[in-house]
């Protein structure tokens, strides 16, 4: 079955086979001939489409035609040998995606070589960091194997230890490369969302909570202390992961720490919301209020408290999200009235 898609460059025409091992055939056609970056972006494009409602393939398949579509891209850059950064991110991209550490070791080495070139540039030190964070991510163990008991956690080795140390590292030195105020609040996104995101991904995992902590307070390292709208909602989010993880704790000084981080990402929140908040922001202001309120071991005037405020900042998420089944689910499921 052939099916093709316009966008704005390129018309991409997609063969799928229909036979047992799901092989998928991908062609691309424009009206000027193709670089490595023209294929680069349509396997970016598909990779990131939000919904499959309109084509006529599964999940599987779709995985598939991105999967050629770096593949083609990556053959391409042999080609274009000029295409230096675009070709470190599409190594980059295409490690993380199919999860090979090969591709990931060549991006590593592509990108050191244009640091000799360019020792100086932030976004590259930024970049290195990000590709150090995702080695450390390709080490771990699927989370199957642990997820039939909630108190067998993989330690850390010391190689993913290793990669995060290096990974901060790069992010620190491209902040002290950073010119600009501008610049230094990308780099500080970049960082910290990396490092939050890096931390949720050792949750899921089992990774041991001790260590999953100490990620998240790498990424607070990088978002805290900020004026900047952005950064200050990261900073709350992350806070709420700090708590929530240290909540699951029996130690009583655990969880005293984690009502401290409740209150600190609840006061973050709340400030993000005097901007333009989002449901994104309601929802996890919520998220952050009822968590607190099962924390208020010895005051249930200010459990409850916490309790009503979190119900109200989930209302005003599904208000302003009302497709979103998951915030509506919750609700229903503390019995709120919507």
């Amino acid at each position: 079955m052939k099916r093709r898609v316009e966008t704005e460059t390129i018309a991409l025409s997609k063969k799928t086979k229909q036979d047992p091992i799901g092989e998928v055939d991908v062609s691309l056609t424009s009206e000027k001939p193709l670089t490595a970056v023209d294929m680069y972006l349509a396997a970016i494009e598909e990779r990131d489409k939000k919904s499959l409602a309109q084509e006529d393939f599964d999940e599987s398949t779709h995985s598939n035609i991105v999967i050629k579509l770096f593949e083609m891209a990556l053959k391409q850059f042999e080609t274009d040998q000029n295409e230096e950064e675009p070709y470190l991110n599409c190594l980059h991209d295409f490690g993380v995606l199919v999860r090979v550490p090969e591709y990931l070791h060549k991006a590593k080495e592509h990108l050191e070589l244009l640091l000799n070139k360019r020792p100086k540039d932030a976004m590259l030190w930024s970049k290195l960091g990000l590709i150090k964070l995702d080695m450390s991510r390709l080490v771990f163990t699927e989370a199957s194997d642990y997820e039939d008991d909630d108190s067998q956690y993989q330690t850390i080795t010391s190689e993913q230890k290793q990669f995060v140390d290096e990974g901060m590292d790069a992010f620190r030195k491209s902040l002290m490369l950073a010119g600009d105020e501008e610049t230094n609040k990308e780099l500080n996104m970049i960082a910290s969302k990396a490092l939050l995101n890096l931390a949720l991904a050792e949750k899921r995992n089992h990774i041991e909570p001790s260590h999953v902590i100490y990620t998240l307070k790498q990424a607070l390292s990088f978002c805290a202390d900020h004026t900047i709208n952005d950064l200050q909602r990261l900073a709350g989010t992350v806070h709420y992961h700090i708590a929530s993880v240290k909540s699951h704790s029996e130690k009583t000084l655990d969880l005293e720490e984690a009502s401290s981080n409740c209150k600190s990402a609840i006061k973050y929140l709340e400030t993000v919301l005097e901007g333009e908040p989002t449901s994104v922001d309601y929802q996890m202001l919520g998220q952050a209020c009822i968590l607190l309120s099962s924390l208020e071991m010895t005051d249930d005037d200010a459990a409850i408290e916490a309790f009503d405020k979190g119900t109200l900042a989930l209302q005003n998420a599904l208000h302003l999200d009302p497709e979103n089944e998951n915030i509506r689910q919750q609700l229903i499921d503390m019995d709120v009235s919507l």
